[in-house]
């Protein structure tokens, strides 16, 4: 049985690294770069992950962790629990937008998805997923809007992958009613777990950009694995599928074709 008083200390401590972030926009904020010039990275990214691995430490000794900024654990096997974390998913947004970000925890043992939480502060939204009790969005349960086929709905990817046909994404957008690219993963996540859109489709994606939403989908029902319809591991990034089983299989069949 789930812990529920695990998970009222994850929503504090979401809704504490919200108000940190809001704030920061009241002061200059410290911008460096990554792996290239448009892969940002910030101080509140490293402040938020410190913060938060130091909270799993302290509150659960014995997990372990995976999250992007480096403060968290080398893990190489899936044993016990084992926490993902995106403290800012959406960092070019957070920077140039002020909005479009949000915060990814996800919670798994022996491999397997526990929770995920998907947090975006500007609007005070928190969709999370307990696998075996259900999906809710600010506390209320998730009915997800209905898409029956891919030609109904909308494509969510990358305009980068999207232009060089990563995964024969350019058939799957003719297939599609639109395609939409949010700059964000939590997004892309959040609209296809509530039916705004049909799939969200990634070449590759890291553990911490995929892990949250693939629990919250897990316990709704719906399908997250690689491209070719394997299964996704905490233990590496991979190519990604999101969407319900009739587009899945829609999205693979295009994918694989």
């Amino acid at each position: 049985m789930f812990d529920y008083q695990l998970h009222h200390i994850v929503v504090t401590w979401l809704r504490y690294a919200g108000d940190i972030i809001k704030n920061s926009f009241e002061r200059d904020i410290w911008i460096d770069t990554k792996e290239s010039d448009r892969d940002l990275v910030t101080e509140m990214d490293r402040f938020l992950e410190k913060d938060l691995v130091q909270r799993i430490r302290s509150g659960f000794p014995g997990h372990r962790i995976i999250s992007e900024e480096g403060f968290g654990d080398t893990v190489r096997d899936t044993k016990g629990f084992i926490w993902t974390i995106d403290p800012i998913d959406g960092t070019m947004n957070y920077v140039k937008q002020r909005e479009n970000f949000g915060t990814m925890i996800g919670l798994f043992y022996n491999g397997n998805p526990i929770a995920g939480y998907l947090y975006t502060p500007m609007d005070d939204k928190l969709i999370y997923g307990i696998v075996g009790e259900g999906v809710f969005v600010n506390e209320r349960r998730l009915k997800p809007m209905d898409v029956s086929h891919l030609k109904d709905s909308i494509l969510l990817t990358s305009n980068e992958y999207l232009l060089r046909n990563d995964l024969n994404l350019q058939e799957i957008h003719a297939a599609a009613f639109s395609s939409r690219a949010t700059g964000a993963s939590i997004l892309k996540f959040m609209q296809v777990i509530e039916g705004k859109a049909a799939t969200f489709v990634m070449p590759h994606s890291h553990v911490w950009d995929f892990a949250a939403g693939w629990a919250i989908c897990e316990a709704l029902g719906m399908k997250c694995t690689q491209s070719d319809g394997s299964p996704l591991s905490i233990l590496q990034g991979s190519s990604l599928v999101v969407a319900n089983p009739t587009v899945h299989q829609e999205v693979l069949e295009i994918i694989n074709q």
